[in-house]
């Protein structure tokens, strides 16, 4: 895809909170991400989180939730849901998707206050062997922070970049037609190039040791 046969290893991973795969991992298992629609009227969010095993919603839910899970009961994956609502008694009060329940509890826990901020980080490793032997690691890497009240980092960043290309297609700088993937030089440089205008940019270090890791 990308065109660089003479790479050898291409690794992609997503930094996250520790823990943050065992929970969503654990959600799914409970078939919280489900696509099928519920009549969750008349429901609670505990009664919701019973239902998508089988059980009871009585005292002994957490424990039985565990057992399903195979994890003990003061586990992360058990004391998120708790943080996020799915054992409180609310009433749900609508019919929607499970995957849209769960969802928009997630939202209305999790989004950003008016007084935060959230951050993109993102970081390109390449340990690279030259033709004559020599051997270096280049590091990309960019730290975009959002701004309070105003908008994130994410919007910017995913945004801005989008807006850029149609912006480049409307003035007639980007002739290309049907769908691609941003690997092509006529796309990614000129809305790099604007985006750099926006002071989002990647930060190009050269000739690193090669002992240097993401730690």
């Amino acid at each position: 895809l990308y065109d660089i046969p003479e790479a050898k290893t291409v690794f992609r991973g997503t930094f996250r909170y520790p823990g943050w795969s065992d929970i969503m991992d654990s959600m799914k298992r409970l078939g919280l991400f489900a696509e099928e629609e519920i009549d969750a009227t008349n429901m609670t969010y505990r009664q919701f989180l019973a239902s998508r095993i089988g059980v009871e919603a009585d005292n002994q839910l957490e424990e039985k939730i565990a057992q399903f899970l195979s994890q003990p009961n003061h586990s992360l994956a058990i004391r998120a849901m708790r943080w996020l609502g799915l054992l409180d008694d609310t009433n749900i009060g609508r019919k929607d998707l499970v995957i849209n329940i769960t969802g928009q509890l997630m939202i209305d826990k999790m989004m950003l206050q008016g007084d935060e901020r959230d951050m993109v980080a993102m970081m390109h490793l390449f340990k690279v062997k030259w033709q004559d032997g020599s051997r270096e690691i280049i590091r990309s890497s960019m730290l975009e922070f959002g701004t309070p009240n105003t908008d994130t980092s994410i919007a910017r960043t995913v945004s801005l970049t989008a807006a850029s290309a149609v912006t480049l297609i409307m003035e007639g700088k980007i002739n290309l037609t049907g769908i691609h993937i941003p690997v092509i030089p006529e796309l990614y440089n000129p809305i790099l190039e604007r985006l750099e205008t926006m002071n989002i940019k990647m930060n190009e270090e050269f000739g690193l040791p090669e002992t240097l890791t993401l730690q």
